[in-house]
């Protein structure tokens, strides 16, 4: 099913895909071929009322990416792949090539604001941030590239729990 758009996937698809997988797996296996899990989704997964979703510069939700830095999402979404990794113990795990913040210029959530407050010692509403986003004097170029460094902050943290999770499971599972 192609959750993207309509909603965060359920625990059961994951369940259903992972015991395909281990299908596979357990046939290929006299072949000597490994065989590894592709996670197709691991921001853009759809919508949920559980987590937020990316918020653009100009405040709407990005219609299918969640946020990296909600609690909510970390929780729900390392708990699925642990799920998945549990269940058909792939050879080694490759995530989607565009694990990447998909909102222009970043998430202006209250997780990423408040980081945003932690890194620079000043809070900066969205608003403030798109006005300096939009200039071009030395100083607001200095928060434009450390807003990007808090960008780069929550995408290496939720890679952390990825692998924290996968570890879980099975620490010798590439990744």
């Amino acid at each position: 099913a192609a959750w993207r758009g309509h909603h965060y996937p359920p625990k059961e698809s994951f369940v259903e895909r992972a015991e395909i997988f281990n299908e596979v797996k357990n046939e290929i296996a006299p072949l000597g071929i490994e065989l590894g899990w592709w996670i197709a989704g691991t921001l853009k997964n759809g919508p949920s009322e559980d987590f937020i979703r990316q918020v653009k510069a100009n405040g709407d939700s990005h219609p299918f990416s969640n946020c990296p830095s909600d609690p909510g999402y970390i929780k729900r979404f390392t708990k699925d792949i642990t799920l998945f990794a549990s269940i058909a113990k792939p050879d080694f795990i490759v995530t989607e090539d565009d694990f990447s913040i998909a909102a222009a210029q970043g998430c202006y959530c209250k997780y990423h604001l408040k980081a945003f407050e932690n890194l620079s010692g000043k809070y900066y509403s969205r608003e403030e941030l798109a006005h300096i986003f939009a200039s071009d004097s030395p100083k607001d170029i200095e928060i434009a590239k450390l807003w990007r460094e808090n960008l780069k902050n929550s995408l290496v943290n939720f890679a952390k729990e990825m692998r924290k999770a996968i570890d879980s499971v099975d620490p010798k599972i590439p990744m």
